[in-house]
């Protein structure tokens, strides 16, 4: 209990936090019961705080700041179109001719599939009727492109120079309107596969061009407004219309069509203004908010789309991952997600109909929908596709207005604009610009009657035909950083705000558990080394206890051995075990006795083992009735002890 006592004693009378010295020194039990609940609670609650608050930071809870940079001047985004009635004008000769299967001929193959399905139609199977409406739900045109070759659909469907009639971009230089002027576009185009719409179009305006860019204007047809004689499936009610699919991407990555299209009505006037947001993530290493910090690294792993390569975005790379997975898992291709393979017979289309046999192509859907995606993404999302750190996003805001062409305002800027570029490109022929010529003079010389005679020709199909403006909002660009909710730095004033305002606790505790650690190791070592020599040689230390007992008070000095050090903290805290004592030798101390003396030679204050010695050599001298100086004395002592306690015990 000795050791306990010392180790509680030190911790006591070092430590800065409030509540245990009072808890200690208070006399009256309530008082006592009343600290204690006060260190408890406060000691409960600062604990409990400090684990929601290191809680919370663990999370890795961001805030996103947003700004705005003015005067921004960015390249204009990638346009890509896909044009919702998918067939070209040519489709249906190819198909007449038989060079490519028509959809019709894959329509009845179906149905035969179906009806094979039924058997003899006395069965009430239910595995018989899930399988041909599995064939029925997919007679769709997304079904048919699984079901030629990749060139054959490239045939048939939109073509470029189809679907981008006209291009007019205006320039406006630092941003002043008063100075624009527009002219011809000079885009570059991609070729993009959608099941859906077989054939999109990715148009860029070229990198010389863009900064100075606000807008760009497309006059943009439709496919065949009607079905053609040899095309036909169920399903393509739910999917194709008269209109256009429009999606705005960073250049050079793949359009995440199924996701950020919209759609465009034809003979509809529409405009789409976007502002640019800029995403700043932060990369915090770990599952929640880890993302490629680097463009570099971003813009290695290229993407690929048959023979088409693409940047690294995120959602194109779990595009594709998806359809690697699905191919793993079904041996089939997904046609709805990035193919990095070609299909073949061995790993055709996961919808490729086989003739009347459907076993294979319901095996396939089968197996595609029994994979656990949601739990695959979470997978994927956190070790093979991770966000970029740093991407931009397009808002957009879309308006529609009806648009009222006319025939002969179509005819003469489809004929004079490019006349226009051809005569002041110094690399046109001489019979371009000779041709060029022609059509201007013919314009500049006619009358104004003349466009009531163009007004009268068939061509162009206005009908199919829309107008798309996609202008910058603003030059400016909106910027959202992210930032962390709670900092390291952070964390440490609350938990110290917290500390300070509960129980005292300050930075100071660290250094005072370093003192406590010293004071204990310091006396522990001394009192297990005087029990030693104890035991070793207890006669040579009783003849050194009796020396010191001849000289200590002449000179104040003496040897202590483990047990006057537990005297002594008796002593100055009021230990009842020297009361015990005292009652046994049949002798009255004073309790003041033993706790202070002084050198009458040198003034010196003697050690605290030395002085409890000397105040047990005294108390059988003096009687109760001491005098006023020794009581002064006495007492002036213990309130020094009390002061230098921490020094005593060490």
């Amino acid at each position: 209990m000795g050791v306990l006592r010392m180790l509680a004693e030190t911790f006591v009378f070092n430590t800065s936090m409030r509540g245990f010295m009072k808890l200690y020194k208070t006399p009256h039990r309530f008082l006592r019961c009343l600290w204690a609940l006060y260190a408890i609670s406060m000691l409960s609650l600062w604990i409990t705080a400090c684990y929601f608050l290191i809680e919370h930071y663990s999370g890795f809870y961001v805030t996103v700041q947003q700004s705005e940079r003015i005067q921004d001047i960015t390249p204009l985004p990638s346009i890509t179109l896909c044009s919702q009635a998918p067939m070209g004008d040519h489709a249906a000769s190819l198909w007449s001719n038989g060079t490519i299967m028509s959809p019709m001929h894959l329509h009845a193959a179906m149905k035969r599939s179906m009806r094979n399905a039924f058997g003899n139609g006395t069965s009430r199977r239910l595995s018989q009727f899930y399988a041909a409406k599995d064939v029925f739900y997919a007679d769709k045109i997304s079904t048919y492109f699984q079901n030629i070759d990749i060139t054959e659909a490239r045939r048939i469907g939109m073509r470029p120079e189809d679907l981008l009639v006209f291009c007019l971009m205006k320039h406006t230089p630092n941003n002043n309107p008063s100075v624009s002027h527009d002219e011809i576009c000079r885009l570059s185009v991609k070729w993009v596969r959608h099941p859906l719409y077989l054939n999109c179009y990715t148009v860029t305006v070229d990198q010389e061009d863009t900064l100075d860019v606000s807008s760009v204007s497309l006059i943009l047809r439709s496919g065949v407004a009607q079905p053609l004689p040899l095309q036909g499936h169920v399903f393509d009610l739910f999917s194709q219309s008269q209109g256009l699919k429009i999606s705005l991407h960073e250049q050079g990555s793949h359009p995440n069509i199924d996701e950020s299209a919209i759609s465009v009505g034809m003979g509809r006037n529409t405009e789409i203004r976007y502002t640019l947001v800029q995403h700043r993530r932060l990369n915090l290493g770990n599952q929640r908010s880890n993302c490629l910090d680097s463009e570099k690294t971003a813009k290695q792993r290229v993407l690929r789309d048959f023979d088409e390569t693409y940047n690294y975005t995120f959602d194109a790379c779990m595009s594709q991952a998806i359809g690697q997975l699905i191919l793993g898992e079904c041996n089939c291709v997904s046609a709805f997600h990035l193919v990095t393979q070609v299909p073949t017979r061995n790993t055709p289309f996961c919808h490729y109909h086989e003739g009347e046999n459907t076993s294979s192509l319901l095996s396939r859907l089968d197996c595609v929908r029994n994979i656990k995606l949601p739990h695959r993404i979470a997978q994927l999302r956190t070790t093979t596709c991770l966000r970029r750190c740093n991407f931009n996003q397009f808002d957009m805001q879309v308006s529609s207005a009806q648009w009222m062409p006319t025939r002969w305002q179509l005819k003469l800027v489809l004929q004079l604009a490019p006349a226009w570029d051809i005569m002041i490109d110094h690399h046109s022929s001489e019979a371009e610009v000779a041709e060029a010529r022609r059509r201007l003079m013919s314009f500049i010389d006619s009358p104004n009657e003349q466009r009531q005679l163009l007004s009268n020709t068939s061509e162009p199909d206005i009908s199919r035909l829309t107008l798309v403006t996609v202008s910058r909002a603003t030059y400016n660009t909106i910027l959202k950083t992210e930032t962390l909710q709670v900092t390291l730095s952070t964390l440490l004033a609350q938990i110290g705000g917290l500390g300070s305002v509960t129980i005292g606790l300050t930075i100071t505790v660290l250094f005072e558990a370093c003192e406590y650690f010293y004071l204990t190791t310091f006396n522990i070592y001394k009192h297990l080394r005087d029990k030693r020599r104890k035991r070793k040689n207890p006669a040579a230390l009783e003849e050194d206890e009796k020396s010191d007992d001849d000289g200590g008070s002449g000179a104040g000095e003496g040897v202590c051995d483990g047990d006057c050090e537990e005297d002594a903290i008796g002593d100055v805290f009021g230990d009842d075990n020297d009361d015990d004592d005292d009652n046994k030798s049949g002798v009255k101390q004073d309790d003041s006795a033993g706790d202070h003396a002084h050198n009458s030679d040198q003034g010196e204050t003697l050690p605290l083992n030395s002085l409890n010695r000397a105040s047990g050599r005294n108390s059988g001298r003096h009687s109760l009735g001491d005098n006023e100086d020794e009581d002064a004395s006495s007492e002036s002592w213990k309130a020094e002890a009390r002061i230098h306690r921490p020094l005593a015990l060490a």
